[in-house]
């Protein structure tokens, strides 16, 4: 890693805003990343030598403090410096391992997106899944069983780790099912439709040829967004088209065409 490349960083990471108040800290560790990057005056006209693999070793130990205090800010500073993701400490922890045990459910999302092992198994057969579950972190554990971690992996937990654990991944796919099921589930009005109708598109004269419940396109009166989709309905004998508005005569529609094949 070159120092230049790691000067730029400072400059792209001093500017982005944390997403929580930062503390007292937390702001003395980013100060602390900044000092290490950047050449130090220590004499008039003499300046430290910054030597990459000074920073990197720098980067490598703070982003487990990062990650064990739950700093997201200076987390995420120091996984764009280039720290690794998937190191470890003396105790053969990770980051990952350390952000699930305080419970930082953003510090552990923000290592999964970095390509942290969700399923790196520590020397006392201990997982990050195991760790935030044993700890009732449930927006952790949801967050590492949506990135692959393995519940059978590492040593045997107790009744109510594990029952957090399968309850965890119940509501996720309960989450998962009720999207589906929106997604699948038909919306009153698609909503108002960009086309450039033709005369191939022309549906006016052919009304008997549609159904309840089938969709048309008709003009609306407006010059910005003219165009909107509408349900066919039939009611007392008569064929009506069901827009926002409200249901209007199939005859009412100056222009009726028929919706674009995807």
């Amino acid at each position: 890693m070159k120092i230049k490349y790691l000067l730029l960083t400072l400059a792209c990471v001093t500017i982005i805003p944390g997403a929580y108040a930062q503390s007292a800290e937390e702001k003395i560790m980013i100060e602390g990343f900044k000092r290490a990057c950047k050449p130090q005056q220590i004499a008039p006209g003499m300046f430290t030598t910054v030597k990459a693999k000074d920073v990197i070793d720098y980067i490598n130990g703070a982003i487990f403090e990062a990650a064990d205090k739950g700093f997201l800010t200076a987390l995420n500073m120091m996984i764009i410096a280039g720290a690794d993701v998937n190191g470890t400490n003396y105790a053969g922890d990770t980051p990952l391992l350390k952000a699930a045990k305080g419970g930082y459910t953003a510090c552990v999302q923000a290592l999964i997106k970095a390509g942290a092992d969700v399923n790196y198994i520590d020397p006392l057969r201990i997982t990050a899944l195991l760790l935030a579950a044993s700890r009732h972190h449930t927006g952790c554990v949801k967050a590492l069983i949506s990135a692959g971690a393995q519940p059978n992996l590492g040593k045997s937990v107790d009744p109510a780790t594990r029952a957090l654990i399968t309850r965890c991944e119940k509501e996720l796919q309960e989450e998962v099912q009720t999207e589906e099921e929106q997604a699948e589930k038909p919306q009153p009005y698609p909503g108002l439709a960009v086309i450039k109708p033709n005369a191939n598109m022309s549906c006016k004269n052919d009304k008997r040829s549609f159904k309840a419940g089938d969709w048309v396109i008709v003009k609306r009166s407006s010059f910005e967004m003219p165009y909107t989709y509408g349900k066919v309905m039939s009611h007392a004998g008569k064929i009506y088209i069901e827009v926002e508005a409200g249901p209007k005569l199939w005859e009412n529609y100056p222009e009726i065409y028929r919706v674009p094949a995807e």
